[in-house]
């Protein structure tokens, strides 16, 4: 994880929303996906976290943009 971590950020702290694109798209989304699901299953989130996310995507879903 450390390595995949480190190639794509390399020694940023911190990155712009354009980073984050260029590195989902020309680097890794892998790295993306293995990041959100290793978040899903090691920080506790509450029932209403769960709640909210199925809503948003329902949302964004209706305007076109997921």
């Amino acid at each position: 994880m450390f390595a995949i971590l480190d190639l794509c950020f390399e020694e940023k702290t911190e990155i712009s929303q354009e980073d984050f694109l260029k590195i989902t798209e020309t680097k890794t989304s892998d790295m993306v996906l293995s990041v959100l699901s290793l978040f899903r299953e090691r920080l506790s989130c509450s029932e209403n976290y769960w709640r909210y996310k199925c809503n948003y995507e329902i949302h964004m879903k209706s305007l076109g943009n997921f």
